[in-house]
């Protein structure tokens, strides 16, 4: 009886291990699916209806906040701000896809050298919520994707935070 009470402790003790530990892996994935332009890596860790939502209302926000601020703003103004975020809405329902992904990593224009200059964070906010901060060596802003818990072991991003000046760029 000893013997099955301590398997039973050790086995339950490496499941909750590596249920803890999973994000740190999925992260891990997701920075070598980078280097390796491995789309199919990158794919199996997001949720896209939840990504391409995030990044649609964090996207008009700061059009909204860009538009207040600028306070000769005329009704062409507004108005092309309108334009802008229903071209921005295709752009991100065509983008940020599986296919999107696929293009970005086939295109070239992703380098793989800089994905590996890198520095990826992580951290838990939850235990169902992880976020992982990326930033480059070289600049000072910090992209932060959110994970959430898909199961046990499964993490999904499904949420990111954009820098503050994305629209000045």
């Amino acid at each position: 009886m000893k013997k099955i009470i301590t398997i039973l402790i050790i086995v339950l003790g490496s499941v909750g291990g590596y249920a803890w530990y999973s994000p740190y892996i999925a992260m891990n994935n997701i920075h070598n699916g980078m280097i390796e332009k491995d789309a199919d890596v990158i794919i199996e860790h997001v949720d896209f209806p939840a990504l391409r939502e995030s990044v649609k209302v964090q996207f008009m926000n700061q059009m909204m906040k860009k538009l207040n601020n600028n306070s000769g703003a005329s009704a062409v103004g507004a108005l092309g701000a309108m334009m802008g975020a229903k071209m921005a809405d295709g752009i991100l329902d065509t983008y940020v896809t599986p296919s999107g992904i696929r293009s970005l990593m086939e295109s070239g224009k992703f380098d793989k050298n800089r994905a590996k200059d890198t520095i990826y964070t992580g951290e838990y906010i939850k235990y169902d919520k992880f976020k992982i901060s990326i930033s480059q060596a070289e600049k000072e802003d910090k992209l932060s994707f959110f994970m959430r818990r898909d199961g046990l072991i499964e993490w999904k991003i499904d949420d990111i935070k954009l820098p503050e000046n994305i629209m000045k760029r």
